[in-house]
């Protein structure tokens, strides 16, 4: 039997990441990324730990005068890290 609609294997590829993407490990990698490239040197300095987890973003952030910074603006941190990752990945960020 013969295929008659040929795919090229560049869209094969791209769906195939994107359905793996979706599933978690590499979402998680994705969003955790994207805090260090979106965020400010100085908030990248002094986050101790962030994690990824049901849609919600948590993070250390070991500067109280940095983390009020943050939290202040953290409706466009969301924002600008969804549009990074291309979606709706994050629902919320939790400091701590």
């Amino acid at each position: 039997m013969r295929r008659e609609k040929s795919v090229k294997l560049g869209k094969l590829l791209e769906d195939y990441f994107s359905d793996v993407d979706k599933s978690g490990g590499m979402l998680t990698a994705r969003v955790l990324r994207a805090w260090d490239e979106i965020m400010e040197p100085d908030i990248v300095k002094a986050t101790a730990d962030k994690y990824f987890n049901n849609k919600t973003l948590y993070v250390t952030i070991s500067s109280s005068i940095l983390r009020s910074l943050v939290l202040g603006k953290r409706k466009e941190v969301l924002f600008e890290l969804n549009r990074h990752l291309g979606g709706c990945y994050i629902q919320s960020i939790l400091l701590k």
